[in-house]
């Protein structure tokens, strides 16, 4: 394995970074999730939109632009 750290701790380290990453991951798109949903209720019941409503969509908007931006920089570009 090239790259790999060889030290166990290292990989112990290095898999935690992981992981953590991975929660970090899961936890913002659960956000964009719920924003995904209230945004979506706000244009299928405008009654019932709250007042923030306009400041959700746009949190919503510019939050999946960085989602998306980020998910582009970062994929690999061999696939």
């Amino acid at each position: 394995m090239c790259g790999a750290p060889r030290d166990p701790q290292l990989l112990d380290r290095h898999q935690g970074g992981v992981l953590q990453t991975t929660a970090i991951r899961r936890v913002a798109l659960a956000i964009l999730v719920v924003l995904n949903c209230m945004v979506l209720l706000g244009r299928l019941w405008p009654e019932g939109a709250p007042p923030f409503a306009p400041t959700v969509d746009i949190v919503f908007l510019v939050a999946s632009l960085g989602a998306f931006v980020f998910a582009l920089v970062r994929s690999p570009s061999g696939r």
